[in-house]
């Protein structure tokens, strides 16, 4: 047959009677097909809402075959015979007359318009979940919205087991493998008992004696210029130095191995610094906008109160960390895990940033908010994730930084002074620049000890804020280095003692202990070499009676944490072969 031939069966029917006799009869019935096509439209309009709502309610079938993979067409063509009629004849529900009967008895509709019907059960089969009878509530295996009270409560609670199984199955290998390295490494040590870390004690001793050599080679000229004895600073460090070393013992001979001594100390250490940091708002003295000290009457000393908060918001996020241990663990939910293992001890620390925040100590609860945010993130447990805490802390800790910096002028000039250093070099950032010109003077060697030209008038708190700026114009670059080594080393070693810590509760308090050291190192030598215009003491070395007393009790606490510490077996082999052989 020709191509006319085929386009005009493409446009045309056979008639029923040309398909039995299988004569190639052709009749036209375009003007047919336009007026069905208007009659099946009407028809499908005016169907009710009723049938269409019970067209609709039925997910389970659509849902069942889609999991057998059949095509949903070969449903629609497969309804009830009343359906096909009233979707494809006329009004008054009469069968198509020009649907013939295709071979094999099946029923084929010619020209067929998409069922609006269907679009709605597709939509209805995305929307509905399949869950497993067993997990819904009787509410939702009945096909109906929770209404009493109680049922909502147990999708609540449901939702909550959802949300949990699901967290717990993608992390579980995880967890499997962190708990099975865990539990190899635990039976490849052995626990002792032993002497002091020894290279602790010697660093922090070395740091101590170069700290004080400082404070009296960059204090005089600010003793002379007070009409005070050349030796006053050197002489008061000397007495504290001597209440440190008191104090270091005492942190050495505490029992913080002893469960009932852990309950009470870091409770009333914690109270005390809250107490005091109280008393300074409304009996304090200041020093320039500051107010951060209390006179002891009749000693001629003053207290810093926010120097014990550093400790004591150690020891008790440690407390906290070892009291709820089960609770952190074993909680049931998400919110449960985020209730224990963040929002409890975020309060905790919120409210001790606040009480130093009170007293305009900026660069006090800056550290205070550090070491709680290291602390906050390392006792999470491992089924917690740790973004919660970097999320809630941080966000915390920037909205509290941006209103009181809005709300305080004078932290509003140091907070402008650090953006803009340039603006104001003769007011707010002249001690910046002075600094910045103490570091470059000393060169590669430095100008020598006691020589320093910047202490002259030029920093005002030469002995204290500054006082690694006049180690590097006296000792120049490789000075500087060789003192930041050794502070590295010295936290390293406080590291080494928290790692091989015995428990909770001493691990948490060296890893704190040592992170203080470290940002207040850090956040020392920033300000110095920097624009960083606030004041951050360097630990062993800036003059000051609470910092050097609490560093050097927290020192006497890291050298009792490090007599109990493990060993390897390998190790304990052979150890006991070297002595057995007379080598040790």
């Amino acid at each position: 047959m020709n191509n006319g031939t085929d386009n005009r069966t493409s446009r045309a029917r056979r008639s029923p009677d040309a398909v039995n006799r299988g004569t190639p009869v052709i009749r036209d019935d375009t003007a047919e097909r336009i007026a069905n096509r208007g009659r099946r439209n009407q028809a499908s309009a005016s169907r009710t809402s009723a049938e269409r709502a019970d067209y609709a309610s039925q997910p389970t079938e659509y849902i069942q075959t889609a999991q057998r993979g059949e095509p949903t067409r070969a449903r629609q063509t497969s309804q009830a015979p009343n359906r096909t009629a009233a979707g494809n004849g006329d009004r008054n529900g009469a069968s198509r007359p020009n649907a013939a009967p295709a071979q094999n008895g099946m029923v084929r509709q010619i020209g067929a318009v998409r069922d609006p019907d269907r679009r709605i059960g597709n939509a209805q089969r995305r929307m509905t979940p399949v869950q497993r009878p067993e997990s819904r509530t009787p509410a939702a295996r009945d096909g109906l919205a929770p209404q009493t009270r109680e049922e909502k409560r147990l999708v609540r609670e449901q939702k909550r087991a959802d949300r949990l199984e699901r967290f717990t199955e993608n992390h579980l290998e995880k967890w499997d493998r962190q708990e099975k390295a865990e539990s190899r490494w635990q039976k490849d040590i052995v626990r002792v008992k032993s002497g002091v870390d020894r290279p602790l004690l010697i660093l922090a001793i070395i740091l101590l004696a170069l700290g004080s050599v400082m404070v009296m080679s960059a204090s005089y000229p600010t003793a002379v210029r007070k009409n005070l004895s050349v030796m006053y600073f050197a002489w008061r460090q000397i007495i504290f130095l001597g209440m440190g070393a008191a104090a270091m013992f005492g942190g050495y001979i505490i029992p913080y191995e002893g469960p009932r001594f852990r309950r009470v100390f870091p409770i009333i250490a914690y109270v005390l610094s809250a107490i005091l940091l109280i008393v300074v708002i409304f009996a304090g003295i200041s020093e320039g906008e500051a107010q951060r000290w209390i006179l002891v009457p009749g000693v001629g000393f003053t207290v810093q109160p926010s120097e014990m908060m550093k400790l004591a918001i150690v020891m008790v996020l440690a407390l906290y960390a070892d009291r709820f241990r089960k609770q952190r663990e074993d909680a049931t939910s998400l919110g449960g895990k985020y209730l224990y293992n963040v929002l409890f001890p975020t309060f905790i620390l919120g409210f001790s940033c606040l009480l130093v925040l009170v007293g305009r100590h900026l660069s006090g609860t800056m550290i205070v908010g550090a070491i709680g945010f290291f602390l906050v993130a390392l006792m999470t447990d491992r089924k917690t994730p740790v973004w919660w805490v970097f999320v809630t802390v941080g966000v915390l800790l920037a909205v509290a930084a941006a209103v009181y910096i809005i709300a305080v002028p004078y932290a509003t000039t140091r907070f402008m002074s650090i953006i803009n250093p340039g603006a104001d070099l003769r007011n707010d950032s002249w001690q910046s620049t002075q600094s910045l010109y103490a570091v470059g003077s000393g060169g590669l060697f430095g100008v020598g000890i006691g020589e320093s030209r910047q202490k002259y008038s030029y920093l005002a708190a030469s002995h204290t804020d500054f006082i690694f700026a006049i180690w590097c114009e006296e000792f120049g670059f490789i000075g500087a280095i060789a003192l930041i080594l050794l502070f590295l080393a010295f936290l390293w070693r406080g590291y080494r003692v928290a790692a091989r810590a015995r428990d909770t509760f001493t691990m948490l308090t060296a890893y704190g202990i040592t992170t203080h050291f470290a940002i207040q190192m850090i956040g020392h030598m920033l300000v110095d070499t920097t624009y960083l215009n606030t004041g951050i003491s360097l630990p062993f070395f800036s003059y000051g009676g609470s910092s050097l007393i609490v560093q050097m009790f927290e020192v006497g606490i890291l050298l009792r944490i490090s007599k109990h510490f493990y060993k390897k077996k390998s190790e304990l082999e052979r150890d006991e072969l070297r002595r057995n052989a007379g080598l040790d």
